[in-house]
């Protein structure tokens, strides 16, 4: 997790950037007949959210909110 502020050119005031990176499960996959085993699985990877926002809340409840946030705007965009 990254926390900064900052404040680009045409902004008038400075906000709080808030980075996160989730560790993706790890895919097991089958060697092939007659393959070495010893790279089974795949390397993790990442998924990366990054909020822009002027709330000073919790790292939880800015998530949570964005989370409700983001399927509220989905039901919207879905009924349209």
């Amino acid at each position: 997790m990254r926390i900064s502020r900052y404040q680009p050119e045409d902004w008038g005031q400075a906000y709080r950037f808030v980075a996160l990176r989730y560790k993706k499960k790890e895919e097991k996959t089958k060697p092939a007949r007659g393959a070495s085993s010893i790279s089974s699985s795949t390397p993790p990877q990442y998924t990366y959210r990054v909020f822009v926002t002027d709330m000073e809340r919790a790292i939880d409840l800015l998530v949570w909110f964005y989370n409700q946030r983001a399927g509220a705007e989905n039901l919207i965009k879905g009924s349209q």
